[in-house]
């Protein structure tokens, strides 16, 4: 499928790979027009075989209107070649009505995704043609005629479909008066085993779930009396989106008047588990927090590392560490615990941790 780069003032870089860590081979002026091939959301391959953000990309003119008399489906917006996030595009001007093409892909894949456990986040679009508050009211109505199809038509439990809110025009591009097919839209996200509900706000790029896990990668502090220290930790949801957070903060400690460190875990181990009581993302988890050291180690034996998060919805873990020198008694640090990388981030590659 054909794309436009949509950068604002700069040159979209391309990259040997699907990541800000691969070295960049080009750049694409804005505007220019490309091929994605392949995906790793959110980095999608275009045809030349470099890697772009897909952040910046758009639908070329005229993807979205070769069919709007049946509607389309289109790829989405920001995560093209995903199965699971798409735009249900070409509803009529000012209306609401599912297209055959809409009906199609919502009576199958959806629903069958849906039977296995699955959920579905859905999301109503309007074109800038019109005024700004009856578009957010169309928007609506939109998002809605794709939740009564699901529950009358395709036989999906309503508890399964989440959103089935409008933002109107304003996520929409164009001039002022744009009616582009692709922005008559509805937005579907099939969701493996997480609730984007309705009752929080959808924040970031990051699904919401309850569930998480957390790993500590290093840091250390100590010393006699009062004691600073800096500590590193990632954290991911099981839809593999993760972020990297640190901890600076100061206390006081019992023991020899040495300085104690911990590494983290060789790859793949040391993850930990937690749950919280409401919905959350990756990277909604700044606040206070405090660190509790204990025990002998030189190297990798003996010490225990614990480590307690207060923020709403709070969780306290065990997290173990690997080689190290502590000759700490006791010692506890409080500080502000926070993000340490730029946005969470999306794939497999926590895997390396």
């Amino acid at each position: 499928m054909q794309y436009t780069v949509s950068t604002r003032d700069s040159n979209l870089n391309v990259r040997s790979g699907p990541g800000p860590q691969h070295s960049v081979i080009g750049q694409l002026a804005r505007g220019a027009r490309v091929e994605v091939v392949a995906s790793r959301p959110p980095w999608q391959q275009i045809a030349s075989g470099g890697w772009v953000h897909g952040d910046y990309l758009r639908p070329a003119s005229g993807a979205a209107t070769a069919s709007t008399d049946e509607g389309v489906v289109l790829d989405h917006y920001r995560w093209p070649r995903d199965p699971n996030r798409k735009m249900l595009a070409g509803f009529e001007t000012g209306r609401a009505e599912l297209k055959p093409a809409h009906v199609a892909w919502l009576s199958g894949y959806v629903a069958q995704r849906v039977r296995m456990g699955q959920w579905v986040f859905l999301r109503g679009y309007a074109s800038r043609l019109g005024a700004g508050g009856a578009n957010q009211e169309l928007s609506v109505r939109r998002a809605n005629a794709v939740r009564e199809f699901l529950i009358n038509r395709a036989g999906v439990s309503g508890s399964r479909i989440t959103g089935s809110g409008g933002i109107g025009e304003s996520w929409s591009r164009g001039s002022e008066h744009d009616n582009s097919a692709e922005w008559r839209a509805v937005e579907v996200i099939v969701t493996n085993g997480v609730i984007q509900g309705p009752e929080v706000p959808i924040t970031g790029d990051s699904p919401l779930s309850r569930q998480f896990y957390i790993k500590y990668l290093g840091g250390g502090g100590g010393g006699p009396g009062f004691v600073l220290g800096v500590y590193g930790f990632i954290i991911r949801n099981p839809d593999n989106w993760y972020i990297k957070y640190g901890l600076g903060g100061g206390g006081g400690s019992i023991g020899a008047p040495l300085p104690s460190f911990g590494n983290g875990l060789p790859p793949g181990q040391g993850w930990v588990s937690f749950r919280t009581t409401a919905l959350r993302t990756v990277d909604s988890f700044q606040g206070h927090a405090s660190v509790r050291q204990s025990g002998v180690q030189i190297g990798p034996v003996g010490g225990n590392f614990f480590f307690k998060l207060w923020v709403p919805g709070a969780f306290e873990v065990d997290l173990p560490t690997g080689s190290g020198f502590s000759l700490t008694l006791y010692q506890v640090e409080m500080g502000i615990f926070d993000a340490a990388s730029e946005g969470p981030r999306h794939g497999v590659n926590w895997q390396i941790y």
